[in-house]
Order: C-alpha cells, then structure tokens, then sequence
C-alpha cells in the first residue's frame, strides 16, 4: 500500500489530513484535523524501509491502530542511524531548497525568496534519548 493510499484510508478515523512531509527516507509528519476543530493533530507514519522502522519494531508501542511519537527522540535516532539524511536535510532547508513553492515559482521564471524555518529542521535533544514511541503495542 503506498503512502498516499494509506493515508486516504486513515482519513476516515483521524480527520482530513492537512500537511505531509517526508523527514527521512520512509518516514512522513502530517497534520490532520476533524470536523469542527481548530487545531490540527500531529502524527508520523514510519513505513518499513525507514532507518528507524527497526527501532519501532522492537520498542514499538501502540494505542488503538497509531503510534504516538516523542519528536526530540525520534530526531535523535535519525541523527544516529541517517546523520547525512539529517545534514543533507538542515542544509537544503538553511539554503531554502526544500520549499517547493519558491522552486515551483523559479520554473515558471518568477523569483520568490524561498522560505525556510528551524522548525523543519534535525535538532539533538541530549536529555530526550532514543525511545521515541510512547505507547504500548504490537
């Protein structure tokens, strides 16, 4: 099942998904927000073929049919198992290259200052370890 597929079938129980990203190789961050609500969900979705799937498989915890992730955790273990992943990323996303707007806009000859944030970056969080999933499961 591809990612798209899965996550239209996971509309249905979490609420329209409003933002997705890839944050490494198999591992995506979306937004999602039921009827009525102002404010969306955070989730990730860690396919098999992430580096941190392993991870999950054997601390993997699970509520219902989702995974809660700890976010400074999870950026730990990408930076221990995909450090160029992590790099790569922090330095495209400093140069703005990882704004597909502006680079959408520079194919049709329009210049754009390409937005980029700290917040779509790979931090260390020393004190938050490695063990990123926060409930119990599989």
């Amino acid at each position: 099942m591809s990612v798209s597929e899965f996550l239209f079938n996971l509309e249905s129980e979490i609420g329209k998904i409003t933002d997705i990203e890839s944050v490494c190789p198999g591992t995506y961050y979306f937004t999602a927000r039921q009827n009525g609500e102002s404010i969306s969900h955070e989730y990730y979705l860690v396919m098999e073929d992430s580096p941190v799937f392993h991870s999950i498989k054997k601390y993997g915890k699970q509520i219902q049919k989702f995974k809660l992730v700890d976010i400074p955790a999870l950026m730990n273990v990408i930076w221990k198992r995909a450090p160029e992943y992590a790099l790569i990323n922090n330095v495209r996303e400093q140069a703005g290259l990882n704004d597909f707007i502006s680079g959408l806009f520079h194919g049709f000859g329009v210049e754009v200052e390409p937005h980029c944030s700290i917040d779509h970056m790979f931090s260390v969080f020393p004190d938050a370890g490695e063990d990123f999933l926060l409930f119990e499961g599989f």
